[in-house]
């Protein structure tokens, strides 16, 4: 996350938005731990998407495929 340096998830400003029967993902992360890793096929991406929750219940997680578009 830009601008922040914390394990804070409350400090994520990345979005998972529901679009159809897709998700639009739309953030910048700086790391991914073992990204670079041959046998990493998927992501696991940690964003907001529930903004009118609760501070601790606006997250959601989602899988991404390493060659998914974007």
């Amino acid at each position: 996350e830009p601008g922040v340096a914390s394990s804070d998830a409350t400090n994520i400003s990345a979005t998972i938005i529901r679009d159809g029967d897709e998700y639009v993902i739309n953030g910048h992360k700086w790391y991914i731990s073992g990204a670079c890793r041959p046998e990493c096929k998927v992501f696991i991406f940690l964003g907001r998407s529930g903004a009118s929750d609760e501070k601790h219940k606006q997250h959601s997680m989602i899988l991404v495929p390493r060659d998914a578009e974007g």
